[in-house]
């Protein structure tokens, strides 16, 4: 076998060994739209959009941030809720609560390959896992940060290799009578246990389990077995 011909059949079988990983690097997008931007208090906001690939329940992450007072100098408060609901068909609609004031993130999300939603939420402990065995992503028990913050970090998580939840990510205010929006002042960033550090605006998550390094040396090692018959 010439050297041209080893090349060749080198960049096949890492071709062969990459390619499942790339094309499952992101989920599918979900097409999905708000019927209002920006409403008042107990105005109805509806939340609507196309099922993908026949998925029969679809996950919706409530993500707000409202203030406990009145007063204006008081960081607001923001949380997460999760909920599953049925859906029928290839459309859906779900009605969003607009009881509070308040700046409100919400992500519309499906099953993933497997058929299983990949990401769960522990409300009482604040607290973003992997459902497939509860390794914690992050604890948000000891900071604040704001609903879109904290939806960029379930939306990457969605994104994790062997997760790949499809998720559309949408957000919208719910002011007072007279315009008065909540203003965010959450200065503390999300921390990844079990070492809780400060992170950026955009922290990475936690890996997923049962992928990461242990598939890329496998890749090697098969390259390596390649390499050695073809110098026989």
């Amino acid at each position: 076998m010439t050297v041209h011909h080893r090349i060749f059949v080198l960049f096949v079988l890492l071709a062969v060994i990459l390619l499942p990983y790339a094309a499952s690097a992101l989920p599918a997008p979900v097409n999905a739209s708000l019927s209002k931007e920006s409403v008042t208090p107990g105005a109805p906001v509806t939340l609507s959009g196309t099922v993908p690939d026949g998925a029969e329940e679809m996950q919706v992450w409530t993500l707000a941030c409202y203030k406990v007072t009145g007063i204006m100098s008081v960081p607001a408060s923001c949380g997460a809720d999760v909920t599953t609901a049925k859906v029928n068909g290839t459309s859906f609609t779900y009605d969003l609560s607009t009881a509070e004031p308040g700046n409100y993130t919400v992500i519309a999300a499906f099953p993933g390959p497997d058929g299983t939603f990949g990401v769960g939420y522990d409300t009482a402990g604040r607290t973003l896992y992997y459902s497939a065995n509860k390794t914690v992503i992050v604890n948000w028990s000891r900071s604040n940060p704001s609903d879109r913050e904290e939806a960029a970090m379930i939306t990457k998580a969605m994104e994790s290799a062997g997760i790949e939840n499809p998720s559309a990510t949408l957000s919208y205010t719910v002011v007072t009578a007279t315009g008065t929006a909540v203003t965010v002042n959450a200065t503390t960033r999300a921390e990844v246990t079990p070492a809780p550090a400060a992170t950026s605006a955009a922290p990475s998550p936690t890996p997923a389990p049962g992928f990461g390094i242990a598939s890329a040396l496998a890749g090697l090692a098969l390259v390596a077995v390649a390499l050695s018959r073809m110098r026989h």
